[in-house]
C-alpha cells in the first residue's frame, strides 16, 4: 500500500532487495518521506508492509539513534487499532522496519470514493482512534503526522500507521531544515508557535480527524500551506457540528480547542465515548478489550482483503520502463522529465494541477522509483502548490542544474538576482518563501564553498527568512505603517539578503546611505536598535530589514523633519534639540561661574583686554566649540544612560575649567563679533561681574534641574541587548568581562594622572622626570592590580549591584590615589611607568587636551558599554506600585492585515507608505500573520 493508501502493486527494480529481514520482497507499494514502502512476506507467508530509511538518513548517526530508540517504544504498542511494527533492524546499513500489512483504504481514499462515516461505523472509528492513541501515548510516544493518509479503514477497523517514527524524523529537523514533519491542516496552532508536539497535538488532530470523518470536510478547508497556516492560528476550525451524534459534540469540540491545556486526553475521550472509565493506573489491554467489543458490534464498513491478490513470487521490472508523455514528448527517465518541467514550467503547472498529478503518482510507482517524495503530488488545489510540485521534482532528479520555480533561477545566487530587481520579481520571491522553496531547492549542486551535499546558503536562506520577514513586518506595523502589497513582496527580498550577508555592515550601510533621514525621531531610534541588536539572533535580522525596509520613507519625510526641527519653537519644546541647548547652556554657564570664582588665577590671555571677569571669560571661549558635541552626544544618549550623562558631563566642564589656564592655548573659534562685545561689556561693569557671575550660576542651576527632569523622566525600558560575547561560554565571558571591568575602574585613574601631571610639570618646573616615573610605577604596579581585582569582584556582585560598584570603586581609587602615592609601596618592575612619562616627555602638557577631549570621555563611553553588555547578569525589575511592567503595543488584527490608521512619530505628518482606513482593502489573510519572534539573548 502506498502513503497515500493506494492498494496497488509496482515490481521491484534491479536496484531494490531481494529480501529485508526475515522478510521476502514481493513488490513496492510506494515511496514517502521516509524512503521506500515494499510488500513482503515472511517464511510463514505472513503479510507486512517493509519500511526502508531514505539513504540520507541512514548516513546521519544521530538519526539513526533517535530511530533506533523509537523503534524500541513502538515495539511496546499493542492495541486493536494500531499497525503492529512486526520487526526492525536500524542498525542495518539501510534501516529498515516491518509491520503488519494493513489491507483497506485511507481515510481520505474512502471519503472521497464513498463518502463521509456515519452511524456506529463514526462512533466506532472515533473510540478506535481514540483507543490507539492511548496505547501510544502510554508508552511516551507522539505521533506527530496523525492525518487522514495515516489512518487505513481496514476490515476490522481503523488503523493508525507510522506512530513512533514521526518523531523520529521530527527531531531530525532540528538539525535537517529540509525536512518538514506534519501536513498543513492537520498541525495544531501551538507548533506554529514554536512549541515541540505532545500528546496533546495528537488530540487537536484527532478531534479534526473525527470531523472530517463524519462532514468530508477538513478542519480548516483547503488552499495553499501559508492559508491554512493562517486559518490554524487565527480562525475557528469547521466541528461538523450539524454531522456529529449529540455523544461526540462535546468532546471533539474541546479536543479542537486552541489551546492545549484544554484539550482532553486520549483515556478521557475514549471513556466519554464508550462511557468505561480508565483509570490513570490501568494497562492498555483493557481499553483494548472494550474498544474490541465495541468495533466487533458497530464496525459495518465493507472492506475487502486485497493481500490475498498479490503473488507470492516477487514481481520483477522487465527492464523497459513505460513511457509517460508530457508537452508531446515521450519519456522513460524522470531526469528526462524534470528537464521538459523545467523548459515548459508553466504547461508543468497546469498539467499537474489536472490529471498529471495522479498520473505521475502513478508512473513513479509503477517505475518503482523512490527519490520523489509523493506528498508533493498530494493535494495540489492551484498554481502555487503545482509550482512548488515541479520545484522539487527538477530539485530531485537534476541536482546539477540550478533549481526553477516558474522559470526562475532559485539557487542562492539566484535568488539575490531576484531580491535585486523589481516587483515582479519581488512576487516570485514571496511565492517561494511561503512554499518553502529554498529548503527543497537546497539539495542541488551548486559549487561554491558552502555547498556540499546540500546547499547551506539555501538552507539557511530557508530557517531564517520567514522569521526574519515577519519580524520586520512587525515592527513596520506596531509603528503604525500600512504596508502596500509591492511592499511587502520588498520585504521578503530585503529578508533575503540579509539572511544571505549577516552582519552589522548592512544596517551601517544602511544607516549611512539614509543619513539625510536624521531629522526623524522614529527612523534615528530605528537605526540604533539595528546597529545595537545581535545580527546572530532573529530579533536583530528583523531589525535590520525593517531599516532597509523603511528608510526610504524617513527619507521622504525627511525635507518636511528638517524645516520643522529648525524652526525655533523646536528647540525651545520638549524633547532631544531642547536638551542640547540645554547642555550647552550649562557647560558655558558652570565653566563661566568656574572662571569668576577662579579670578585672577588664571595667566593673562592674548587677546587684549581681557582681564579680571573678562580673563576667565575668554578662557570658557575656547572651550565653547569642544561643549557643542558634548550637549549632543549628552542629548542623544540613551535614557537610563542620561543622568550619569549629565553630571559626568558636568565633572568633566569643572575639571577643564580648572586646567584650561595652564594647558596649551587652543584656538578661538568664538566669532569675533560674539567674542568683542561680551568681552567689552563685562570689563566694563567692574565690580558688578559678582552679580553676573551669580546669575550665571542661577541660570546654569536651573540648567541642571532641568536637564535632571529630563533625564530622569519616565519611559519604556529599553531591550536587553545581545551579551557580552553571547556565542560563548559563561567561563569565556568572564574571563573577558573581568579584566574589562577592571580596565574601566583603573583607565580614569590613570586619566587624571596624566593630567595632573602635565600640569604640575607646567606649573611647578622643579618636579623631576624621576618623581612623574614613581607616581607612574605605583599606578600600574599597585592600583592596577587593585582595579583588576575590584573588576572581578563588581562582575561577581553584577546581579545586585550592576554598574554602581564600577563607578563606586573608581571614585574610591581616585581618593586613595594620594595616599598610595605617598606611600612609595610601588613594586620593583623594571620599566614601570615608562610608557606614561614618555608620553609626557613627547607631547608635554598637550596631552591633557587627549585626556580631556578622548580618555575621559572614553572611560564613561566603555563604562556604559559594558552596562549594557553585562546586563543580563542582573534579574529582571519588578513592577512598583501594583503596576505591571511595561510592554510594547502590539496592534490588533485588522482585516487588511495592518494596524490602525495611527501614524507613526516624526515630522508631524504621516511618513511616505502610510494611508488610513480604507473600506475597500480586501479581507483575505494577511501574507504574515503578526506573529513577532521571541528574544533570545
Amino acid at each position: 500500500m502506498t502513503d497515500s493508501g493506494t492498494p496497488r502493486l509496482a515490481p521491484l527494480t534491479a536496484d531494490d532487495p531481494e529480501q529485508v529481514g526475515a522478510f521476502r520482497l514481493i513488490g513496492r507499494l510506494g515511496a514517502g518521506g521516509m524512503g521506500v514502502v515494499y510488500f513482503g512476506r515472511d517464511a510463514s507467508g505472513y503479510p507486512a508492509a517493509v519500511k526502508t530509511v531514505r539513504a540520507e538518513y541512514a548516513a546521519d548517526p544521530g538519526y539513526r539513534s533517535r530511530f533506533e530508540r523509537e523503534v524500541q517504544l513502538a515495539q511496546r504498542v499493542r492495541g486493536r487499532c494500531v499497525a503492529p511494527l512486526l520487526a526492525a533492524d536500524p542498525r542495518a546499513r539501510q534501516p529498515w522496519l516491518a509491520v503488519a500489512y494493513v489491507p483497506g483504504p485511507t481515510l481520505r481514499d474512502y471519503i472521497d470514493r464513498d463518502g463521509p462515516l456515519t452511524g456506529t461505523d463514526l462512533t466506532s472509528f472515533a473510540a478506535g482512534l481514540a483507543e490507539a492513541l492511548t496505547a501510544i501515548h502510554r508508552e511516551g510516544i507522539v505521533h506527530r503526522d496523525l492525518k487522514p493518509d495515516n489512518v487505513i479503514l481496514a476490515p476490522d477497523g481503523p488503523k493508525v500507521l507510522d506512530f513512533g517514527i514521526a518523531q523520529a524524523l521530527d527531531e531530525a529537523s532540528m538539525t535537517r531544515t529540509d525536512i518538514v514533519v506534519g501536513t498543513p491542516g492537520w498541525i495544531s496552532p501551538e507548533r506554529y508557535d514554536g512549541h515541540r508536539a505532545g500528546p496533546a497535538s495528537d488530540m487537536f488532530c484527532w478531534g479534526g480527524l473525527v470531523a472530517y470523518a463524519a462532514s468530508g470536510r477538513q478542519p480548516f478547508g483547503t488552499g495553499p500551506m501559508e492559508t491554512l497556516r493562517y486559518r490554524t492560528i487565527n480562525e475557528a476550525p469547521d466541528t461538523a457540528q450539524a454531522e456529529l451524534p449529540a455523544a461526540l459534540h462535546e468532546v471533539v469540540a474541546r479536543s479542537l480547542s486552541r489551546a492545549p491545556e484544554d484539550r482532553p486526553d486520549a483515556a478521557g475521550v475514549f471513556a466519554a465515548i464508550t462511557g468505561s472509565a480508565v483509570p490513570a493506573d490501568a494497562d492498555v489491554e483493557g481499553v483494548t478489550r472494550v474498544a474490541t467489543r465495541m468495533l466487533d458490534a458497530g464496525w459495518t464498513v465493507a472492506i475487502p482483503d486485497d493481500s490475498v491478490d498479490f503473488p507470492d513470487a516477487p514481481l520483477r521490472t522487465t527492464g523497459v520502463r513505460p513511457p509517460i508523455t508530457f508537452a508531446g514528448h515521450s519519456v522513460r527517465e524522470p531526469a528526462e522529465l524534470g528537464r521538459l518541467f523545467a523548459e515548459h514550467h508553466d504547461r508543468a503547472e497546469r498539467w499537474l494541477g489536472g490529471d498529471g498529478a495522479a498520473r505521475l503518482r502513478a508512473w513513479l510507482d509503477e517505475i518503482g522509483d523512490g527519490d520523489y517524495d509523493r506528498d508533493y503530488l498530494a493535494g495540489i488545489d492551484g498554481p502555487d502548490r503545482a509550482a512548488i510540485a515541479v520545484t522539487a521534482f527538477i530539485a530531485a532528479y537534476l541536482p546539477d542544474t540550478p533549481p526553477r520555480f516558474r522559470g526562475h533561477d532559485v539557487s542562492a545566487d539566484g535568488l539575490r538576482r531576484l531580491a535585486a530587481r523589481g516587483p515582479a520579481e519581488h512576487q516570485v520571491l514571496s511565492a517561494a518563501v511561503l512554499g518553502e522553496v529554498p529548503l527543497i531547492a537546497a539539495g542541488h549542486r551548486c559549487g561554491h564553498p558552502e555547498c556540499g551535499e546540500r546547499c547551506a546558503r539555501l538552507e539557511r536562506i530557508g530557517l531564517q527568512a520567514r522569521e526574519t520577514i515577519d519580524g520586520a513586518l512587525i515592527i513596520a506595523a506596531n509603528m503604525g505603517f500600512r504596508l502596500a502589497p509591492s511592499e511587502r513582496d520588498r520585504a521578503v527580498a530585503i529578508g533575503i539578503e540579509t539572511v544571505d550577508e549577516p552582519g552589522r555592515r548592512v544596517a551601517l550601510r544602511t544607516a549611512l546611505r539614509g543619513w539625510t533621514a536624521i531629522s526623524v525621531p522614529w527612523w534615528r531610534t530605528l537605526a540604533g536598535d539595528a546597529l545595537s541588536g545581535d545580527p546572530g539572533t532573529a530579533e536583530g535580522r528583523s531589525r535590520i530589514a525593517a531599516l532597509r525596509l523603511l528608510t526610504p520613507f524617513a527619507q521622504k519625510a525627511a525635507p518636511h523633519a528638517w524645516r520643522a526641527l529648525l524652526r525655533p519653537r523646536a528647540w525651545l519644546s520638549p524633547g532631544m534639540p531642547r536638551a542640547a541647548v540645554l547642555m550647552f547652556l550649562l557647560c558655558c554657564l558652570t565653566g563661566f561661574v568656574l572662571s569668576g570664582l577662579l579670578g585672577d588665577r588664571y595667566p593673562e590671555h592674548p587677546l587684549p583686554g581681557a582681564d579680571g571677569y573678562a580673563r576667565g571669560l575668554a578662557y570658557q571661549m575656547e572651550l565653547w566649540p569642544v561643549y557643542v558635541p558634548m550637549a549632543v552626544c549628552v542629548a542623544a544618549m540613551p535614557r537610563r544612560f542620561r543622568v550619569g550623562a549629565v553630571l559626568y558631563t558636568g565633572l568633566l566642564v569643572l575639571l577643564a575649567g580648572a586646567v584650561i589656564g595652564v594647558l596649551p592655548r587652543a584656538p578661538m573659534l568664538v566669532p569675533s563679533i560674539i567674542r568683542d562685545p561680551l568681552l567689552d561689556g563685562l570689563t566694563g561693569i567692574g565690580g558688578f561681574g559678582g552679580l553676573v557671575v551669580f546669575l550665571a550660576f542661577a541660570a546654569a542651576m536651573s540648567c541642571f534641574v532641568s536637564l535632571l527632569v529630563w533625564a530622569a523622566s519616565s519611559a519604556p525600558p529599553a531591550p536587553v541587548p545581545a551579551p557580552l560575547l553571547s556565542r560563548q561560554s559563561a567561563l569565556v565571558r568572564a574571563a573577558v568581562g573581568m579584566p574589562a571591568v577592571g580596565v574601566a575602574i583603573w583607565l580614569p585613574l590613570w586619566a587624571l594622572t596624566m593630567l595632573f601631571a602635565a600640569v604640575s610639570l607646567e606649573s611647578e618646573p622643579e618636579t623631576s622626570a624621576a618623581e612623574v616615573q614613581a607616581t607612574f610605577a605605583i599606578l600600574t604596579t599597585v592600583a592596577l592590580p587593585a582595579a583588576l581585582a575590584l573588576g572581578a569582584v563588581s562582575y561577581l556582585l553584577w546581579r545586585w549591584t550592576g554598574a554602581h560598584a564600577v563607578y563606586l570603586s573608581a571614585i574610591a581609587l581616585v581618593f586613595l590615589l594620594s595616599g598610595l602615592i605617598d606611600s612609595g609601596l610601588a613594586v620593583p618592575i623594571p620599566g614601570a611607568g615608562t610608557l606614561s612619562q614618555g608620553l609626557l616627555d613627547t607631547y608635554g602638557t598637550g596631552f591633557g587636551w587627549v585626556v580631556l577631549l578622548i580618555l575621559l570621555p572614553g572611560v564613561f563611553v566603555l563604562t556604559a558599554w559594558l552596562s549594557e553588555r553585562l546586563r543580563y547578569r542582573r534579574p529582571r525589575p519588578r513592577p512598583r506600585g501594583g503596576r505591571p511592567p511595561y510592554q510594547p503595543p502590539v496592534p490588533p488584527y485588522h482585516p487588511s492585515g495592518y494596524t490602525g490608521p495611527t501614524p507613526p512619530p516624526g515630522g508631524g505628518h504621516p511618513p511616505a507608505g502610510w494611508t488610513g482606513p480604507n473600506a475597500s482593502w480586501p479581507t483575505h489573510p494577511p501574507t504574515y500573520p503578526p506573529n513577532p519572534p521571541p528574544y533570545r539573548p
